[in-house]
């Protein structure tokens, strides 16, 4: 059944990044820093060689977040990601936790605490109040890199930029180095996806795409129906992949293969959001374009749902796209503590 509820939630504050060196983030790790993050990864991930990833420079942002740069042969620059640890986290204890991963949206407007305007690896730290949202919750969030305007995917013809997978650097490289190098709980029961804008897409996308790798998704204000509008939600994720690899029609083709659209598109995998816990957030201003096609997209989506039977949390709110749902830490906060109710505990 869905839930049609007002929610406000927010996008602000901020601190900036204290970048260390390996061997400084080594040093500082040591004594009752310990107990928060880790100083290196501790173990090596065996998979292929394709799907390795290096790293090469690590540092603290804030207590209990860590970002590292990570050098995959899936993308053609250095990708960083974040990485933010519960209290008391050991990296040489028993415990083990459940993870969250968080994907950013694309190319937009300035938001609150993200200074270039744009979004990347520091969306759900400087602007999504991820910090205070895990206060006191024994999980590891994940906050990686997915390109500007790189939908989540591996684009079938780039022009530039080459390569620009970021499907499989997150799904075959990022997940296997997390489970390998950080105390998680490497299972479908203790991993959750969530995401805003396109990344909300690429959330709805990994859950029902790679059915079993995780039993929880989020998303705030992401497509579910990319066929809508006559085609232009599909045209709108074409065209502004072009900012990241040249062609405005290189993410799905031209004409688009229409294989890889259903294998994306929420509203075709529905049966894939059985048994998982499925919740997502649009707004209500018909003046806002985007969050237009983005509401209407969840209307679809919510329908179909319940006419199959399958359970989910519709959200609306009042307001355009990153609009209300980013003006307080009240949805964000709470959508975060559901989610670790929803996981396997920590122990």
């Amino acid at each position: 059944m869905s839930q049609n509820v007002s929610r406000r939630a927010m996008l602000g504050g901020v601190a900036g990044a204290s970048l260390l060196s390996v061997a400084g983030a080594t040093a500082l790790a040591t004594g009752a820093q310990a107990a928060t993050a880790p100083a290196v990864p501790i173990s090596t991930p065996r998979i292929a060689d394709i799907d390795k990833v290096e790293v090469v420079n690590q540092g603290t942002a804030v207590p209990r977040l860590w970002w590292f740069e990570l050098k995959t042969a899936h993308i053609n620059f250095n990708p960083r990601v974040n990485i933010l640890f519960p209290e008391g986290y050991n990296p040489n204890g028993g415990k083990r936790y459940p993870v969250l991963y968080m994907l950013h949206g694309g190319q937009g407007p300035q938001f609150p605490g993200i200074p270039s305007g744009g979004q990347d690896f520091r969306f759900w730290h400087q602007g999504g109040h991820m910090v205070p949202a895990t206060a006191g919750r024994d999980i590891i969030v994940v906050m990686p890199d997915g390109g500007n305007t790189g939908w989540y995917s591996n684009p079938v013809d780039p022009w530039i930029n080459k390569p620009r997978n970021w499907e499989f650097f997150h799904m075959n490289s990022l997940i296997p180095w997390v489970d390998a190098t950080f105390r998680t709980i490497p299972e479908f029961s203790a991993r959750a996806v969530g995401g805003f804008s396109m990344g909300g897409f690429g959330a709805l996308k990994y859950a029902a795409k790679y059915y079993g790798h995780f039993s929880s998704v989020t998303s705030f204000s992401g497509p579910a129906s990319l066929r809508r509008e006559f085609g232009a939600v599909l045209q709108w994720a074409q065209i502004s992949a072009a900012a990241d690899i040249g062609n405005p029609a290189g993410l799905y083709g031209l004409p688009a293969r229409e294989d890889l659209v259903t294998a994306d598109n929420a509203v075709e995998n529905l049966e894939r959001y059985r048994g998982k816990r499925l919740v997502f957030f649009s707004g209500t201003d018909a003046n806002d374009v985007q969050e237009g096609f983005v509401h209407r997209g969840h209307q679809e989506f919510s329908a179909a749902l319940n006419q199959r039977g399958i359970q989910h949390w519709f959200h609306s709110f009042p307001g355009g796209h990153g609009g209300n749902i980013f003006s307080g830490p009240s949805a964000v906060v709470a959508e975060v503590g559901s989610i670790v109710s929803s996981l396997r505990r920590a122990g």
